[in-house]
């Protein structure tokens, strides 16, 4: 099976912790997270954006605070 682009790019750096962090500082995000949740989750597409970080819950680790 052919590997798409994003998976390359993850077999490249799943060693790059570096890497991993910015993803997890991006995602904590809700305002960025609200907006992914509403394109690919459909029970989201109705909801105003504003609303569904209401619907995130926090980081459970407490190591991110991004809002």
């Amino acid at each position: 099976m052919e590997k798409t682009k994003i998976a390359e790019v993850i077999d490249r750096n799943q060693y790059n912790p570096a890497y991993d962090e910015c993803c997890k500082k991006i995602l904590c995000n809700k305002q960025i997270l609200a907006r992914i949740i509403k394109e690919c989750v459909s029970e989201f597409r109705d909801i105003p954006i504003a609303e569904i970080p209401d619907y995130i819950e926090s980081d459970p680790t407490g190591e991110y605070e991004y809002r």
